[in-house]
């Protein structure tokens, strides 16, 4: 039975097939089934119009798939827009591109964008970019990089692959491979544009940290620190730039535990440790000899084994081994064992081991002394070995000398444990105020010998500079001794060498016996002219002649 653009109201019953060639509107409902093309359900308004979804444009208007006897819509071959929502309960596999955004032009990559925004993936092998704004872009090959986040690129080079960035507006380029950005903002890893010299470097967190054109170096967190040489890292704090590889840079560092196995060890800006085993720390300078230290101060130079520079300004251990130098500025110590402590330009010098200066200026041990002292002063030197070398000695207890002690100016005090004379080198024991108790002297005491020299017949007799002095007279002339700078209890030897028809005066601080004055010898010989003083005015003299 043929119906032509029929309108039944009511109830149709078809026992068998009919063919309709117009359009059929059901309003109730239709029991069995209703074979022929998916265009007889055009206008069904509902779902339960349409009984088999064979008779249906949409899956909407179909209460169940089993009703479709066409071909499957899936797998899907075309274009296709789903204005709905996609849910997949089993696997999603491509062997092109998903896409979920836009822009994709390479092969095995997953893009997929923030609703509104877009990544792009160019001439890429095997890349994903999740977010916003991401961009894998590569001017070669580039291989299995991966994106997360807002921002982000990763490219710029003939071969950047195995890359990872997951935060915001970080980015890697130039060609190198294995780089890691994660976390923080605007980091940056960079390499060379023709060569492959930057790969496995890692930046975590922070923000406007770098690496530059090295292998292996790292930053972690801090903001603007910048790692340029292989193999090192920065962590934490601001503005720090690598200086050399294989080495780690912080700020500050606390450790609560203990630290092993550090060969060098740099803390301070201008600080720079480079021996085997060695440390600056804090301050500046340059810590090369092996076990060697410089800690804090600035300028400091230590390159000797087993030395230390402690504080001070430029200071300097060149020459020996086991030196140190505390303190002070441009001291310098050149030999094994020395020791400088404070003062300026302050030297021990080479092979003058075991010896030290402290205190004081310009002050040095003389090459070859070894086991000596100087204590203070200024522009003293040293002049034998196991000595101790000071300006001007104040004792306000007791001194104990089991050595050589040299004063170059005075001694002032109580010297209770002298144990030998030959202790006191010069005649400079003159200031000593007293001695308070009994002196034992198992060995000699002896004083300096001076030579008096006539000047306008005039030979002046200083006796704050001796005990022994010689005069040689002049033959024909008178010559004046004149004595000064007397003090109580002091005793003065006088060798006069003769010469025929030479004469002698004093002045009249000069006491003699009565009617018996000094006259020296008339011809050549030799006569000893003795002085004693009781007070600071005058001077009693006594004399032997004519000695042979």
């Amino acid at each position: 039975m043929k119906i032509f653009s029929p309108q039944i109201i009511g109830t149709l019953d078809v026992d068998g097939n009919s063919t309709m060639t117009g359009s059929l509107e059901v309003t109730a409902g239709i029991t069995g089934s209703l074979l022929g093309s998916a265009s007889f359900a055009d206008n069904a308004t509902s779902a339960s119009h349409a009984i088999n979804a064979d008779n249906a444009i949409s899956a909407s208007f179909a209460t169940s798939a089993s009703f479709a006897p066409f071909t499957p819509a899936f797998p899907f071959t075309g274009s296709a827009v789903i204005t709905g929502s996609l849910g997949v309960t089993g696997s999603v596999s491509a062997t092109s591109a998903l896409i979920m955004g836009l822009n994709s032009t390479s092969t095995n990559a997953i893009n997929i964008a923030n609703k509104g925004y877009t990544n792009t993936i160019n001439e890429f092998y095997d890349g994903i970019a999740i977010g916003r704004g991401n961009s894998l872009a590569f001017q070669g090959n580039g291989f299995g990089s991966f994106v997360i986040g807002r921002d982000n690129t990763v490219g710029a080079g003939n071969f950047t692959s195995f890359n990872t960035i997951i935060g915001y507006s970080n980015t890697i380029s130039g060609n190198g491979s294995s780089r890691v950005i994660i976390g923080g903002q605007s980091n940056i890893q960079t390499g060379s544009p023709t060569s492959i010299t930057s790969s496995f470097g890692a930046i975590l967190g922070g923000s406007f940290n770098r690496i530059g054109d090295c292998f292996g170096a790292g930053v972690i967190v801090g903001t603007n620190n910048t790692a340029s040489h292989n193999n090192s890292v920065v962590i934490g704090g601001s503005n720090i730039a690598t200086a050399a590889a294989n080495t780690v840079y912080v700020p500050n560092l606390n450790v609560s535990g203990s630290i092993v196995g550090l060969r060098q060890i740099s803390v301070g800006s201008s600080a720079n440790a480079t021996g085997t085993d060695s440390a600056a720390i804090a301050g500046g300078g340059t810590s090369s000899g092996q076990n060697s230290a410089i800690v804090a101060g600035t300028g400091g130079n230590n390159s000797q084994l087993r030395s230390v520079i402690l504080g001070g300004e430029n200071n300097t251990i060149n020459g020996g081994q086991g030196s140190v130098i505390a303190g002070g500025i441009n001291n310098t110590a050149r030999a094994d064992y020395g020791f400088i402590a404070g003062g300026f330009q302050n030297a021990v010098n080479l092979t003058s081991v075991r010896s030290a200066v402290i205190g004081g200026t310009t002050n040095q041990i003389i090459t070859g002394h070894t086991q000596s002292v100087i204590l203070g002063g200024s522009n003293i030197s040293s002049t034998a070995s196991d000595t101790v070398f000071v300006p001007n000695f104040v004792a306000t207890g007791s001194a104990t000398i089991q050595g050589n002690l040299t004063v170059t100016g005075s001694i002032i005090g109580t010297v209770t444990n002298a144990t030998s004379a030959s202790f006191a080198t010069t005649a400079s024991f003159y200031s000593l105020a007293s001695v308070d108790q009994d002196v034992v002297i198992t060995g000699s005491v002896r004083g300096n010998v001076g030579a008096l020299s006539i000047s306008s017949n005039t030979a002046s007799l200083d006796l704050s500079t001796g005990n022994f002095f010689t005069l040689q007279l002049v033959a024909g002339t008178d010559t004046h001794i004149n004595p000064s700078n007397i003090n109580p209890g002091q005793t003065i030897n006088l060798r006069v060498n003769t010469t025929g028809s030479a004469t002698v005066s004093f002045p009249s601080s000069v006491k003699q016996v009565s009617g018996s004055v000094y006259v020296p010898t008339t011809t050549t010989g030799v006569d000893v002219v003795t002085f004693i003083s009781f007070d600071s005015t005058d001077l009693y003299l006594s004399n032997v002649k004519n000695l042979v």
